[in-house]
């Protein structure tokens, strides 16, 4: 009998993630459903995901809200992570959409108030500081503590690449932080801040090594940003 190589799987996921992240353009609606590839668990995953924002996060409007509604991120990120293991799919899908969510708040902030939301998360995530009552800092937490359940050492490499994608929507001037005229988008901030290499890792439990990762995304990292 023809045994498969779990290698094939993973090339093939790369280049899925990499298709993904390649023709969502910055500032558009969502255009997964010309993708037939995705999760077998989507769609539960997506009303899941959905069901659990809407009823927490604090939408400043209603038009936020169906704003968020039209990008489908969780089903993004079914479509990245085709292979995701069943277990770990949903996660991937709360933290698309909390990133995203966490962007727009800062990228509307100037200065020192984008640095201190961004210091005040942290301390947050570290442990040091958790106001249950605010449901930007607690779903952030119990996501990663969710995610640090299943991979006690990964979740350091996927908190740090999260906040390198939130400053990103930042830029900095001098001392000061400050947004730029064109905000970055969210695909855009999430190839260049490596987060797609421990999402990967997490996702299939596979630990990939940075090469062969590289190997799989030509086009998106031969120029990544390291300014």
């Amino acid at each position: 009998m023809a045994t498969i190589d779990v290698r094939d799987d993973v090339l093939c996921s790369l280049e899925k993630e990499t298709c993904m992240m390649r023709e969502s353009s910055i500032g558009t609606e969502s255009e997964s459903d010309e993708h037939e590839e995705s999760h077998n668990l989507r769609t539960p995953v997506t009303s899941q995901t959905n069901e659990f924002i809407l009823r927490h996060w604090p939408f400043e409007s209603d038009a936020a809200r169906n704003s968020y509604l039209r990008r489908d991120l969780p089903g993004v990120a079914c479509l990245c992570f085709p292979f995701a293991l069943d277990e770990r799919i949903h996660l991937i899908a709360r933290l698309f959409s909390l990133v995203y969510l966490l962007g727009e708040v800062i990228s509307e902030l100037d200065g020192d108030d984008a640095e201190e939301c961004l210091q005040s998360l942290m301390q947050a995530v570290k442990g040091y500081w958790a106001n249950r009552t605010q449901a930007e800092v607690w779903m952030l937490c119990d996501l990663f503590d969710e995610i640090r359940s299943h991979e006690y050492i990964m979740v350091e490499e996927i908190i740090e690449a999260t906040w390198r994608c939130l400053e990103l929507r930042t830029v900095r001037r001098g001392r000061r932080t400050k947004r730029e005229d064109r905000r970055p988008g969210f695909q855009s901030t999430f190839v260049e801040a490596g987060v797609l290499l421990p999402l990967h890792r997490f996702a299939t439990g596979l630990m990939i090594d940075a090469e062969e990762f590289n190997s799989g995304h030509p086009e998106l990292l031969g120029g990544a940003v390291g300014s």
